[in-house]
């Protein structure tokens, strides 16, 4: 097996939703690919965003609603040091019969994970094949009986969970912490961010977030692009209202119908 993913998870990943036979928000994903690449040093296929966007059209499994999955890995043969740079790349689909992002009536019952640390840096703003961190703190979530996990940094504070950014609201002002503390380039996390900034009547901070924070806040909500917006119902102690949840769903919803 001479596959650079398999081998070194040499690769890069999107995770995204499809409604209509069109991959949502793909500009966005596309543009998070591209700079992922570069990190890389991945030479991208000639006219790949028309190879992508025609290849979801004619996809074989007829998936008009539902999630897909590109997977882009470097070709060629080394070891920690590869021979080529080219790339080569796969697209999964599972069908859904869900439209946009649906409304969760139950909360999540979150903590934080005792295994895994994260490390800040340039990549972890990126889905790369190096995910052992979050397949641990996944784990762990499932052995203590949690919903997710948030996943602290060195110096302590919340970067993510298991597979989401996460964002705190009190009273008006609404905070999430900045892509340098390691965090994933969300796109969810990014439409969000500009919702919030374009409503006078909130105000949107980018700041670390510290344990306490979780404790004094009126709602935690959790984005990723494949269920959109998930608010927490508990966090320890702490229980969580869903008060504007539904405000915010409802706003990206209708981004998702205007594309």
């Amino acid at each position: 097996m001479s596959n650079r993913a398999f081998r070194y998870g040499d690769s890069l990943f999107e995770s995204f939703r499809i409604q209509n036979n069109s991959w949502i928000f793909f500009e966005d994903h596309f543009r998070r690919l591209t700079k992922g690449a570069a990190q890389l040093g991945f030479q991208l296929p000639l006219d790949f965003q028309n190879l992508l966007q025609s290849s979801l059209a004619n996809n074989p499994s007829k998936t008009s609603n539902g999630f897909g999955r590109l997977m882009l890995f470097r070709n060629g043969s080394g070891k920690y040091t590869p021979t080529e740079n080219t790339t080569s790349w796969l697209l999964e689909f599972t069908p859904s019969s869900e439209q946009g992002y649906p409304y969760q009536k139950t909360g999540l019952k979150i903590d934080l994970s005792e295994k895994v640390v994260l490390s800040p840096g340039g990549l972890g703003n990126y889905k790369t094949g190096n995910a052992l961190s979050y397949v641990m703190a996944s784990q762990e979530k499932l052995e203590r009986g949690y919903d997710d996990l948030l996943l602290l940094g060195p110096a302590r504070n919340i970067v993510e969970s298991t597979n989401a950014n996460i964002f705190l609201r009190r009273e008006n002002q609404i905070r999430t912490p900045p892509l340098s503390q390691g965090c994933l380039a969300g796109i969810i996390r990014k439409k969000l961010i500009s919702l919030v900034h374009n409503d006078q009547n909130y105000e949107l901070r980018e700041e670390p977030v510290a344990i306490d924070d979780l404790n004094n806040t009126d709602e935690i909500w959790l984005t990723n692009a494949s269920s959109g917006i998930r608010w927490v119902q508990s966090f320890r102690n702490s229980n969580f209202a869903n008060d504007q949840y539904g405000f915010w769903l409802k706003k990206l919803n209708d981004l998702v119908k205007a594309k």
